[in-house]
């Protein structure tokens, strides 16, 4: 009996040995570098300022105008701001500012509309130009874009990616100053100049 349990010592005892000369093998590791490179980007959009034609524009060109159209407030130009291209942008909205480089209607330059900014002799008085959110001005939900209180309009972009384009659709429209009638309303040159600022979110 006293065999048998020295036999089974030390048989247990082997098998701590080969343990314990195993282990080292898996304790042993290699250590591996990893450099990430990148470059972090803002998102952005491919956006331009389009006319009826998707032709490419700076200045949306009424040509020649009536008084009467002004005063029936009929003269309307509609032209569109093309997304297109868009990634990395977490919201897939983008927001429309227009602002003023000139004057804005009214006596106290407090209205909506932006006023007549030539500089030349000879130019027309007492119009100004809306510009709206919509292709048909005042109607239904449509609301201008304010020049003496600028405020952003939101549209959605999420399917402007690649080549697909997302339109956002307005409008001009020539009319007399808040604060005028027609009848003070002269003929001459007009324009009126103002700045799309476009900003993702």
């Amino acid at each position: 009996m006293m065999y048998k349990k020295l036999r089974y010592g030390l048989s247990v005892s082997m098998i701590l040995a080969a343990s314990q000369l195993v282990a080292p093998s898996y304790a042993a590791t290699d250590s591996i570098g990893l450099t990430v490179v990148t470059t972090v980007e803002t998102g952005t959009c491919d956006a331009k300022l389009v006319n009826d034609s998707n032709q490419q524009i700076s200045a949306v060109d009424f040509g020649d105008v009536y008084i009467s159209e002004i005063n029936a407030k009929s003269k309307i130009k509609t032209f569109k701001l093309q997304f297109k291209n868009c990634a990395g942008i977490p919201g897939k909205k983008a927001l429309i500012n227009l602002t003023k480089r000139a004057t804005c209607e009214g006596t106290s330059n407090d209205g909506a509309g932006f006023a007549n900014g030539s500089t030349g002799t000879g130019k027309a008085s007492a119009v100004v130009v809306e510009v709206w959110d919509t292709t048909v001005p005042a109607t239904g939900s449509a609301t201008p874009f304010s020049c003496a209180a600028p405020a952003n309009k939101e549209v959605i972009i999420a399917s402007a990616t690649g080549n697909n384009v997302v339109d956002y659709p307005m409008s001009a429209r020539l009319v007399v100053d808040k604060d005028k009638t027609v009848s003070n309303v002269t003929a001459g040159t007009f324009s009126a100049p103002a700045t799309f600022t476009v900003t993702y979110n």
